[in-house]
């Protein structure tokens, strides 16, 4: 049970973290623009990862394919 809900808090932390920026993410994604586009365009911003990080494309995928199943 402790390995389950350690990993639901994870996932919930990310959710929250990420909510703002998915949409922007997933509508530049539609627009055509590539993952590593969309990396450079949030570094460019000033946006951050929630570990204070830089974007990569490896990120943003993880991003996209999180809120993707989360909109289904």
């Amino acid at each position: 049970i402790g390995a389950k809900a350690a990993g639901a808090a994870v996932a919930a932390k990310a959710n929250e973290a990420y909510s703002d920026l998915a949409p922007i993410m997933r509508q530049m994604r539609a627009n055509g623009s590539t993952q590593q586009a969309i990396a450079d365009e949030l570094n460019q911003q000033g946006h951050t990862t929630r570990h204070g990080k830089q974007w990569n494309q490896v990120q943003v995928k993880r991003v996209l394919d999180r809120f993707q199943e989360s909109a289904q």
